[in-house]
Protein backbone atom coordinates (compact mmCIF):
# COMPACT_ATOMS: atom_id res chain seq x y z
CA UNK A 1 0.00 0.00 0.00
CA UNK A 2 3.01 2.30 0.39
CA UNK A 3 3.69 2.68 -3.36
CA UNK A 4 0.00 3.42 -4.01
CA UNK A 5 -0.09 5.94 -1.16
CA UNK A 6 3.08 7.63 -2.42
CA UNK A 7 1.60 7.81 -5.92
CA UNK A 8 -1.57 9.46 -4.58
CA UNK A 9 0.52 11.94 -2.55
CA UNK A 10 2.53 12.83 -5.66
CA UNK A 11 -0.63 13.33 -7.70
CA UNK A 12 -2.11 15.58 -5.00
CA UNK A 13 1.08 17.65 -4.85
CA UNK A 14 1.19 17.94 -8.63
CA UNK A 15 -2.42 19.13 -8.64
CA UNK A 16 -1.74 21.69 -5.88
CA UNK A 17 1.27 23.13 -7.69
CA UNK A 18 -0.62 23.15 -10.98
CA UNK A 19 -3.50 25.03 -9.29
CA UNK A 20 -1.06 27.54 -7.81
CA UNK A 21 0.46 28.27 -11.21
CA UNK A 22 -3.00 28.50 -12.80
CA UNK A 23 -4.14 30.95 -10.10
CA UNK A 24 -0.96 32.99 -10.36
CA UNK A 25 -1.69 33.80 -14.03
CA UNK A 26 -4.49 36.14 -12.98
CA UNK A 27 -2.45 37.50 -10.05
CA UNK A 28 0.41 38.29 -12.42
CA UNK A 29 -1.90 40.02 -14.89
CA UNK A 30 -3.18 42.22 -12.06
CA UNK A 31 0.43 42.78 -10.97
CA UNK A 32 1.41 44.02 -14.45
CA UNK A 33 -1.43 46.55 -14.36
CA UNK A 34 -0.40 47.64 -10.86
CA UNK A 35 3.24 47.99 -11.95
CA UNK A 36 2.17 50.39 -14.71
CA UNK A 37 0.13 52.44 -12.23
CA UNK A 38 3.07 52.37 -9.83
CA UNK A 39 5.38 53.66 -12.56
CA UNK A 40 3.14 56.72 -12.88
CA UNK A 41 2.93 57.15 -9.09
CA UNK A 42 6.72 57.13 -8.57
CA UNK A 43 7.57 59.04 -11.76
CA UNK A 44 9.05 62.17 -10.08
CA UNK A 45 11.60 60.00 -8.23
CA UNK A 46 12.04 57.50 -11.08
CA UNK A 47 13.28 60.32 -13.34
CA UNK A 48 16.18 61.23 -11.02
CA UNK A 49 17.09 58.13 -8.97
CA UNK A 50 19.08 55.35 -10.67
CA UNK A 51 18.36 52.91 -7.81
CA UNK A 52 14.64 53.29 -8.38
CA UNK A 53 15.08 52.75 -12.12
CA UNK A 54 17.10 49.55 -11.54
CA UNK A 55 14.63 48.17 -8.99
CA UNK A 56 11.69 48.95 -11.27
CA UNK A 57 13.35 47.15 -14.20
CA UNK A 58 14.06 44.17 -11.90
CA UNK A 59 10.39 44.11 -10.90
CA UNK A 60 9.38 43.98 -14.57
CA UNK A 61 11.91 41.20 -15.34
CA UNK A 62 10.87 39.09 -12.32
CA UNK A 63 7.15 39.56 -13.09
CA UNK A 64 7.68 38.68 -16.76
CA UNK A 65 9.71 35.59 -15.78
CA UNK A 66 7.00 34.47 -13.36
CA UNK A 67 4.32 34.94 -16.03
CA UNK A 68 6.29 32.95 -18.64
CA UNK A 69 6.77 30.06 -16.19
CA UNK A 70 3.07 30.17 -15.23
CA UNK A 71 2.08 29.94 -18.91
CA UNK A 72 4.00 26.67 -19.44
CA UNK A 73 1.48 23.77 -19.42
CA UNK A 74 1.69 21.72 -16.20
CA UNK A 75 2.67 18.48 -17.99
CA UNK A 76 5.59 20.22 -19.66
CA UNK A 77 6.65 21.83 -16.35
CA UNK A 78 6.49 18.43 -14.62
CA UNK A 79 8.83 16.95 -17.22
CA UNK A 80 11.32 19.80 -16.79
CA UNK A 81 11.42 20.18 -13.00
CA UNK A 82 10.16 18.32 -9.93
CA UNK A 83 6.96 19.38 -8.16
CA UNK A 84 9.00 20.53 -5.16
CA UNK A 85 11.28 22.50 -7.50
CA UNK A 86 8.28 24.15 -9.15
CA UNK A 87 6.93 25.21 -5.77
CA UNK A 88 10.31 26.64 -4.75
CA UNK A 89 10.55 28.59 -8.03
CA UNK A 90 7.02 29.96 -7.48
CA UNK A 91 7.76 30.94 -3.86
CA UNK A 92 11.08 32.58 -4.73
CA UNK A 93 9.39 34.58 -7.51
CA UNK A 94 6.69 35.81 -5.14
CA UNK A 95 9.17 36.75 -2.40
CA UNK A 96 11.43 38.53 -4.93
CA UNK A 97 8.49 40.53 -6.31
CA UNK A 98 7.37 41.52 -2.82
CA UNK A 99 10.90 42.48 -1.74
CA UNK A 100 11.48 44.64 -4.83
CA UNK A 101 8.08 46.28 -4.36
CA UNK A 102 8.90 46.96 -0.72
CA UNK A 103 12.28 48.43 -1.71
CA UNK A 104 10.68 50.73 -4.28
CA UNK A 105 8.19 52.00 -1.73
CA UNK A 106 10.86 52.70 0.89
CA UNK A 107 13.02 54.58 -1.66
CA UNK A 108 10.25 56.71 -3.13
CA UNK A 109 7.31 57.39 -0.85
CA UNK A 110 8.84 60.07 1.41
CA UNK A 111 9.56 62.27 -1.62
CA UNK A 112 6.14 62.01 -3.24
CA UNK A 113 3.10 64.23 -2.97
CA UNK A 114 0.17 62.92 -0.93
CA UNK A 115 -1.98 61.73 -3.85
CA UNK A 116 0.88 59.59 -5.20
CA UNK A 117 1.56 58.22 -1.70
CA UNK A 118 -2.08 57.15 -1.38
CA UNK A 119 -1.91 55.42 -4.78
CA UNK A 120 1.30 53.67 -3.74
CA UNK A 121 -0.34 52.44 -0.52
CA UNK A 122 -3.33 51.09 -2.47
CA UNK A 123 -0.97 49.28 -4.86
CA UNK A 124 0.78 47.60 -1.92
CA UNK A 125 -2.52 46.55 -0.38
CA UNK A 126 -3.95 45.23 -3.65
CA UNK A 127 -0.89 43.34 -4.83
CA UNK A 128 -0.23 41.91 -1.39
CA UNK A 129 -3.74 40.64 -0.77
CA UNK A 130 -4.24 39.36 -4.32
CA UNK A 131 -0.96 37.48 -4.68
CA UNK A 132 -0.94 36.59 -0.99
CA UNK A 133 -4.33 34.95 -1.35
CA UNK A 134 -2.89 32.84 -4.18
CA UNK A 135 0.08 31.77 -2.05
CA UNK A 136 -2.13 30.96 0.95
CA UNK A 137 -3.46 27.99 -1.00
CA UNK A 138 0.00 26.43 -1.07
CA UNK A 139 1.76 23.89 1.09
CA UNK A 140 2.91 26.18 3.88
CA UNK A 141 1.62 29.37 5.53
CA UNK A 142 5.31 30.19 6.12
CA UNK A 143 5.73 30.95 2.42
CA UNK A 144 2.73 33.28 2.56
CA UNK A 145 4.15 35.07 5.60
CA UNK A 146 7.55 35.39 3.90
CA UNK A 147 5.76 36.99 1.00
CA UNK A 148 3.91 39.41 3.29
CA UNK A 149 6.93 40.66 5.28
CA UNK A 150 8.48 43.03 2.66
CA UNK A 151 5.19 44.64 1.65
CA UNK A 152 3.84 44.93 5.19
CA UNK A 153 7.24 46.20 6.30
CA UNK A 154 7.24 48.90 3.63
CA UNK A 155 3.73 49.97 4.60
CA UNK A 156 4.71 50.01 8.28
CA UNK A 157 7.74 52.21 7.54
CA UNK A 158 5.49 54.58 5.61
CA UNK A 159 3.08 54.78 8.56
CA UNK A 160 5.56 55.32 11.39
CA UNK A 161 7.93 57.73 9.64
CA UNK A 162 5.39 60.01 7.98
CA UNK A 163 6.09 63.65 8.87
CA UNK A 164 3.24 65.08 6.84
CA UNK A 165 -0.07 66.35 8.26
CA UNK A 166 -1.83 63.86 10.53
CA UNK A 167 -4.00 62.33 7.80
CA UNK A 168 -0.98 60.66 6.22
CA UNK A 169 0.12 58.68 9.26
CA UNK A 170 -3.47 57.92 10.28
CA UNK A 171 -4.49 56.59 6.88
CA UNK A 172 -1.31 54.59 6.39
CA UNK A 173 -1.56 53.13 9.90
CA UNK A 174 -5.17 52.14 9.18
CA UNK A 175 -4.16 50.49 5.90
CA UNK A 176 -1.38 48.65 7.72
CA UNK A 177 -3.86 47.28 10.30
CA UNK A 178 -6.26 46.14 7.54
CA UNK A 179 -3.40 44.49 5.67
CA UNK A 180 -1.96 42.73 8.73
CA UNK A 181 -5.44 41.55 9.80
CA UNK A 182 -6.08 40.06 6.37
CA UNK A 183 -2.70 38.31 6.49
CA UNK A 184 -3.49 36.85 9.91
CA UNK A 185 -7.00 35.75 8.87
CA UNK A 186 -5.72 33.94 5.76
CA UNK A 187 -2.93 32.27 7.73
CA UNK A 188 -5.32 31.09 10.46
CA UNK A 189 -7.71 29.78 7.81
CA UNK A 190 -4.82 27.82 6.28
CA UNK A 191 -4.29 26.08 9.64
CA UNK A 192 -7.88 24.85 9.95
CA UNK A 193 -8.40 21.13 9.39
CA UNK A 194 -10.00 20.45 6.02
Amino acid sequence: SHPASAMIDTEVQEQLVSDLYDRSRLALLVMVILIMVMRWAIDPIYQVDTRVQVLFMLLIVVSLGRWIIAMIPSQQRNSLISVRGQFIVLAVGVVLSASILGGLVVLTWSQLETVRIAILAVIIITSGLFSGAVMSQGFSPLVYMLYMIPSVGALFIMAVTDQRPAWGADILATLFVIYATAALAISIDQQRPR
